[in-house]
């Protein structure tokens, strides 16, 4: 039975009735033909995609194009630096190895092993005894020679060494030891350095206006105008206690700085120096900023630097001290 020629020829034709191995189709020629079924798949993928009415031109640029595309990409790769940058991990890594394989690193690992092994709590509790016995050597040293104790205390390890270099190797008196300390924090406390602490203050928590005189009053230092920051800078510092306490009493005083964590010695110096009376000249200490001295114009030569860095700084530790209320604050847990 004949069958008319059809445009498009189905994937899977239906296989004939009457054979299991051969199937009926249209030929080239239109007429029936019997093919082979083992040839069945290549001749119907060939007609229907010779009668695909689809335009693959497009599709074929863009695949082009982005080939292209990736070539452009991968010569602008800088392959000498991704082969300098493998030599270097290659050379640091090799490093690493000759290090972790030295004696030193070997004895450093069992110095450790040796430490995570044993107990320094008592050591640990006898240096902490050492550092507390130095660190009251050191601010005894300073009071004693009428700087504010805590004028070896800057964040500088280095300032502190040279410090405790003077109590230990001095061999002459004690003004030959109180001239060299002179020296030592004269010349440290530079222009820059008072710049320094004093840059801190705009972030503290006080009146703008109160900024603003404290900034004209180190301004007169930065000119020279010692005197200016002195005459200043004394007047200020009851009111400080009292906004900072509460009261400017002596108890109250020393309360606010025990609660802040300092040693008394900063309350004498408060107490016995700076607020000493003052009934002449005479009675004025070399180098302390004594208000009663200033206010009675006591003085019989021009502030030394000595002097007015001394104010400077207990001005600077006055305006760092936390009130007392947010000290007990703190204690209970409810910062």
């Amino acid at each position: 039975m004949k069958q008319e020629n059809q445009d498009l020829t189905p994937f899977y034709p239906e296989e004939s009735q009457n054979s299991q191995t051969e199937e009926t189709t249209v030929a080239e020629d239109g007429n029936l033909s019997l093919i082979p079924i083992e040839n069945r798949l290549s001749y119907n993928f060939t007609n229907w995609y010779d009668n695909l009415q689809i335009d693959l031109a497009p599709i074929f640029q863009v695949i082009s194009e982005t080939t292209t595309q990736i070539i452009e990409c991968t010569r602008q790769i800088n392959f000498s630096f991704l082969n300098s940058l493998r030599e270097e991990i290659q050379r640091t890594t090799n490093i690493v190895a000759e290090c972790i394989t030295s004696p030193l690193v070997s004895a450093l690992q069992e110095l450790l092993s040796c430490i995570a092994k044993s107990d320094f709590s008592k050591e640990l509790a006898s240096y902490k005894v050492k550092f507390e016995r130095i660190t009251s050597t050191l601010l005894q040293t300073l009071y004693d020679s009428n700087w504010f104790p805590l004028a070896g205390w800057h964040n500088d390890i280095d300032l502190f060494e040279k410090l405790a270099d003077i109590i230990v190797t001095n061999k002459g008196t004690k003004k030959r030891k109180k001239e060299r300390i002179d020296s030592l924090l004269c010349g440290y406390f530079t222009k820059k350095k008072i710049k320094e602490i004093t840059l801190e203050w705009n972030n503290l928590d006080f009146p703008d206006y109160m900024k603003k005189m404290l900034k004209q009053s180190i301004n007169a230092y930065m000119r020279g105008e010692r005197v200016l920051t002195l005459a200043f800078l004394t007047t200020l510092w009851e009111g400080m206690f009292k906004e900072k306490c509460g009261q400017h009493t002596k108890e109250k005083t020393a309360e606010i700085i025990a609660k802040n964590g300092y040693d008394k010695l900063l309350d004498d110096f408060y107490q016995k120096m700076i607020l000493a009376t003052c009934y002449c000249k005479e009675d004025l200490r070399e180098g302390i900023p004594s208000r009663h001295g200033t206010l009675h114009s006591w003085y019989t030569e021009y502030p030394s630097k000595k002097t007015v860095v001394n104010a400077i700084l207990f001005t600077d530790f006055l305006m760092k001290l936390k009130p007392i209320t947010q000290t007990e604050e703190t204690s209970n847990g409810t910062t």
